[in-house]
């Protein structure tokens, strides 16, 4: 076997600087092709694609916007005399018969609140919405008089909302009130009178400008329209009242039809409820 000689390592070592230095070169070199190909010779070129395809997408998305646009314009269209319809058909619903009538004694106070109760009459009264002044107690230590407004109306809250207060202290034993605001307390109830007189002219005129609009809207559908006009869209009706379901009602569709004011088990608890108030 051959020794290796001190010439040999010098020999060999001085290969190898060369060749690293050779590679450093090629490496270097290859580097700066690849740079001039990334950052120079092919750049103008990417940039006018990506350019045409930025244009393209900016196009595309004009073009499905614009198109969007159209159809939502139609469907508003259409939808806007399926709405009217459906508007009609709640109209058509309604019982204008129904007793709306408030008497004194349909306000029950809470056991928990000061006991006294005023009737200061009819704040509006016609045959779609009665809505009457009372000054009740109520439990507070101090203003413990309210200045309270209820009422009930033939138009449900999908027709029309109602300001509808819960913190009032009545009990209502099953009646219904469409209509139930605090308006004022006070510590008096002379105050009270006095406000109720000065202002009664102004007390919910919006809601009675919004519910008078609703009265003339409902008053032209009933002119126009009957139930004969939709008989073929009805699933169920009401025997004693215009409550009626139609194929748009899904709660109807899925569930046994029932008149929620002509329900025998709803009477019979209504009934209970008063025996167990004037009893």
């Amino acid at each position: 076997m051959d020794k290796i000689t001190v010439a040999q390592i010098k020999g060999h070592n001085k290969q190898i600087d060369k060749l690293r230095e050779t590679r450093d070169l090629a490496r270097d070199k290859h580097n700066e092709e690849i740079h001039l190909l990334n950052y120079d010779v092919y750049r103008e070129q990417i940039r006018a694609i990506e350019r045409e395809r930025e244009s393209e997408i900016l196009k595309i998305t004009q073009e499905r916007e614009a198109s969007i646009a159209t159809f939502n314009s139609q469907i508003e269209k259409q939808a806007q005399l399926v709405s009217k319809a459906n508007r009609t058909i709640e109209f058509l619903k309604l019982d204008a018969l129904q007793n709306l009538a408030i008497p004194d004694e349909d306000i029950e106070l809470s056991q928990y609140a000061e006991p006294y109760q005023e009737a200061l009459g009819y704040l509006y009264d016609d045959d779609y919405l009665k809505a009457k002044a009372f000054i009740i107690g109520n439990r507070k230590p101090k203003n413990k008089y309210s200045l309270v407004i209820v009422g009930k109306s033939i138009f449900s809250k999908s027709i029309i909302k109602y300001p509808y207060s819960y913190g009032i202290d009545i009990n209502n034993w099953g009646r219904y009130f469409a209509l139930q605001i605090i308006i004022k307390d006070a510590s008096s109830i002379a105050d009270l009178k006095s406000y109720y007189i000065k202002h009664q002219a102004t007390i919910l005129k919006e809601t009675i400008t919004e519910y008078e609009s609703v009265k003339t809207e409902y008053v032209e559908a009933k002119q126009t329209y009957s139930t004969d006009d939709f008989a073929e869209l009805i699933t169920w009706q009401c025997p004693q009242c215009p409550k009626f379901y139609t194929i748009f009602d899904s709660f109807a569709n899925q569930y046994t039809p029932q008149c929620f004011r002509h329900d025998p088990y709803i009477d019979m608890v209504n009934q209970e409820l008063n025996d167990i108030r004037f009893n």
